[in-house]
């Protein structure tokens, strides 16, 4: 189960991106 923390901090990167 990696897959899902990789996908978990790619969703608060581009977040904090964005923001």
């Amino acid at each position: 189960m990696g897959s899902k923390r990789v996908y978990f901090l790619a969703h608060g990167r581009v977040q904090g991106t964005i923001a």
